[in-house]
């Protein structure tokens, strides 16, 4: 196992071999009960549907359109694309679950599953609308070229490579027992979610019960919080 720096410089192991993974489980099988929470992405282009969806939008949009500069064209259909994009990431049955993280008692894990990043290399930048972009951030102007306004901006973060990762198959073959093992209680804040996204790796079942739900227990604690 190799680790990844976490939340206040914690570090967590990640999980990225077999007999990692296998380890892993007979540490939930000794507790009983585990935390755990999927990150989902969304792929447009394995959906012909969703594709044909963002053609039609992308024509009505384009009538609207009062520039001809190729930049503002291109980032009006990436607009609509990265919209897309995140849609179908929260679609529980059409996202792709690339990252599990898992924890017991004292104990937690991160698994990737096609992470497309390795460590940070360089932490993103974020202007809080106080100071003009950098060049490549700025909002364009009808003429095509950039404007010198102060606003706000978000510059992404630099990663190295990708590690060597285990693939869904092989993780969901050795955790599907513990998921559908109904003597162990399942844990997570929001967790019918995490359920949903996981049951498309187990055949389309979902994880057996028992759940704990944190976020339902937030809201039994005080039911006037706002979130």
């Amino acid at each position: 196992m190799t680790t990844y720096a976490g939340t206040g410089g914690l570090t967590t192991p990640r999980v990225v071999t077999l007999e990692g993974l296998q380890a892993v489980a007979e540490a939930i099988r000794n507790s009983g009960e585990f935390v755990f929470d999927v990150e989902t992405r969304g792929h447009i282009s394995r959906h012909s549907d969703v594709l044909d969806m963002i053609d039609e939008e992308w024509e009505e949009k384009k009538t609207t359109l009062k520039s001809s500069n190729p930049q503002i064209i291109e980032r009006s259909r990436q607009t609509i694309e990265d919209r897309w994009t995140s849609e179908l990431a929260l679609d529980t049955n059409r996202n792709e679950v690339f990252w599990i993280g898992v924890a017991v008692d004292r104990m937690s894990w991160a698994i990737p599953m096609g992470h497309l990043n390795g460590e940070m290399l360089v932490p993103a930048e974020v202007g809080d609308g106080s100071t003009t972009p950098p060049e490549g951030y700025r909002k364009l102007l009808a003429n095509g070229n950039e404007s010198l306004a102060k606003a706000k901006y978000f510059v992404p973060p630099v990663f190295a490579p990708p590690p060597t990762q285990l693939t869904q198959e092989q993780v969901f073959e050795v955790l599907g027992p513990i998921f559908r093992d109904d003597s162990i209680v399942k844990i997570g804040h929001n967790i019918k979610f995490d359920c949903k996204s996981v049951a498309k790796y187990l055949g389309g079942v979902l994880p057996a019960g028992a759940y704990v739900d944190t976020q339902l227990l937030e809201h039994i604690m005080d039911e006037n919080l706002m979130k």
